[in-house]
């Protein structure tokens, strides 16, 4: 019984192994195959302007200067031509809206200190455009304004003089960029947000623009949720299936082992337990004292297997013997099993604990605990 059992358990872990290594191999093979795709954009922004000056003047032979030219003097400007570039490029087609508005914000200041604001005007040089489009991988927007110089700048040198404090003044133009992207395998819109600025300062003899925007602007890998090739799905099916039943089976063997270990009898499984289970050599032997004349040999009963244990791990010299007597009807078969455990503590003195097989199961089966009070 006892090799069948252990026969099976080995043929079990074996195909418990074969099982879980293809499961393992097909997982790996899932998460190779499966379909992975991204999406991703780039925006780009420019600012182009040119500046106009008043003819015939004393200074510029051109009409327009392109905006490589960074001083001009301001009481010679006519206009000023801006022209505010902005593309969005996807490596995918989305759906798209986006939404601008181009504005300006006028701010006078204390010259000795510039976060004391005295004056901010607004301007709105196109209210908010939405357009929505479909199916596309590109946005790009572009306008150009004809900014009056003049209109601005003498509303800045009328406030300085009824005002008569020393002032600077900056006009600030802001082409503002918002869109809304969606893609069918993404779960929310991609969305982005861009401000593309030009700094014009006023009041003062000569002046110098200022733009301030990001030129290129890369964006991160979004993932996209890909069809499953057929490679991927068997692959997950067969992980899934093998790793099941390597599963199962490895419950299975658990079981097979606790039944297989509940149909041995108490009384066997006992003595294994106080052979093995102790740090100590237990010597078996093959003839047992003669306990029919027991006046040969001072006996004492050790109360419990720690009782002896623990009297040989005191000495250097003593060890624990052990040998089992059975007992059979007329018939031969066998009735009951008495174990010795035992010790000489002298050529006439032995220490002893004693397992009856018919007595430990009647106690067993009245209180499973008993094993505790015989190992102490």
């Amino acid at each position: 019984m006892k090799t069948r059992t252990g026969s099976k358990i080995v043929k079990i872990a074996v195909i418990i192994v074969i099982l879980l290594s293809i499961a393992l191999i097909c997982f790996v093979g899932y998460k190779k195959y499966i379909g992975k795709d991204y999406i991703n954009y780039q925006e780009t922004s420019d600012i182009d302007y040119s500046v106009c000056f008043k003819q015939p003047n004393d200074f510029y032979d051109q009409e327009c200067l392109p905006q490589n030219i960074n001083n001009y003097i301001t009481k010679y400007i006519d206009y000023i031509n801006i022209n505010f570039d902005y593309k969005l490029n996807l490596n995918k087609e989305v759906d798209t809206t986006y939404k601008y508005t181009l504005t300006g914000e006028l701010t006078i200041f204390d010259r000795n200190n510039n976060a004391h604001i005295m004056n901010r005007k607004d301007y709105s040089f196109i209210n908010k455009k939405e357009i929505a489009d479909e199916n596309v991988d590109e946005v790009k927007l572009s306008e150009l304004i004809r900014l009056n110089y003049d209109e601005y700048d003498m509303f800045v040198t009328n406030f300085r003089n009824n005002a008569n404090v020393p002032i600077g003044a900056n006009l600030k133009i802001i082409l503002h960029i918002e869109t809304s992207n969606k893609h069918s395998k993404v779960s929310e819109s991609i969305k982005t947000n861009n401000d593309i600025v030009i700094n014009i300062p006023l009041g003062e003899s000569t002046t110098q623009f200022d733009t301030n925007f990001q030129p290129i602007y890369e964006s991160p890998n979004i993932e996209i949720k890909t069809n499953q090739t057929l490679m991927n799905i068997t692959l997950k099916v067969l992980a899934i299936i093998s790793g099941t039943m390597g599963i199962m089976l490895f419950i299975v063997s658990i079981i097979i082992i606790n039944n297989a270990r509940k149909r041995i009898p108490v009384y066997k499984r006992f003595i294994n337990e106080l052979k093995n289970d102790y740090d100590y050599d237990i010597s078996n032997i093959t003839n047992l004292i003669d306990t029919d004349e027991e006046d040969t040999y001072t006996y004492f009963n050790a109360a419990n297997f720690k009782e002896l244990y623990e009297f040989v791990k005191t000495s250097d010299d003593k060890k624990i013997l052990w040998n089992e007597k059975k007992y059979h009807d007329k018939n031969g078969r066998l009735k009951n099993r008495i174990s010795w455990f035992f010790v000489f503590m002298s050529e006439t003195k032995v220490m002893r604990f004693i397992v009856d097989e018919n007595v430990l199961t009647k106690e067993y089966e009245d209180n499973p605990d008993i094993l505790k009070k015989y190992r102490g």
